[in-house]
């Protein structure tokens, strides 16, 4: 297998509303077919999610997020230069390690890719079902937009600052 430059990775549960965001970006992602490209969907442990990264240059993480902002709004962090925080990946996950953890964990064990960049879509609705609310389906379509665009230019989209989205 030759080398991967980017990889996106699409985390969540499909059949628990808002939090399938993660999943529905990387599935929009899916359908460019943008070459050097791979993405990989439903990792849900630490040690999965270093095993999609592995081979990759750069890789992406979309997930959603509980942290008290509007919904939909969209979180940017640069994994290898910032810190995740841990109480935004967690509660209505059902991963085994946090993303901040396996952060951690990659980087004291030296697996961590040269680029890593984790996005999170703030979600309101968690309950069973596989309908999304409005404000996080919006999000989905611009985050898209914004992944694409840094993978065809090479350059990682910055976020606008809040109250833009």
């Amino acid at each position: 297998m030759t080398s991967i430059e980017t990889v996106v990775i699409g985390m969540g549960n499909e059949f628990r509303s808002d939090d399938a965001a993660g999943l529905s970006v990387a599935r929009n992602i899916r359908k460019r077919q943008i070459i050097n490209v791979r993405v990989v969907e439903g990792v849900s442990e630490g040690s999965a999610l270093i095993d999609a990264w592995k081979k990759a240059n750069m890789a992406i993480v979309i997930d959603s997020v509980v942290s008290g902002a509007e919904p939909g709004y969209i979180y940017r962090f640069d994994a290898l230069k910032e810190a995740i925080p841990e109480s935004y990946f967690i509660g209505y996950s059902t991963h085994a390690f946090s993303i901040s953890q396996t952060v951690r964990l990659a980087r004291t064990l030296g697996e961590l890719p040269a680029g890593l960049i984790v996005f999170g879509i703030e979600g309101i609705n968690f309950s069973p079902g596989n309908s999304s609310s409005p404000e996080v389906n919006a999000a989905v379509s611009k985050l898209t937009e914004l992944i694409v665009n840094e993978i065809n230019s090479g350059i990682v989209p910055s976020i606008p600052p809040a109250g833009s989205n």
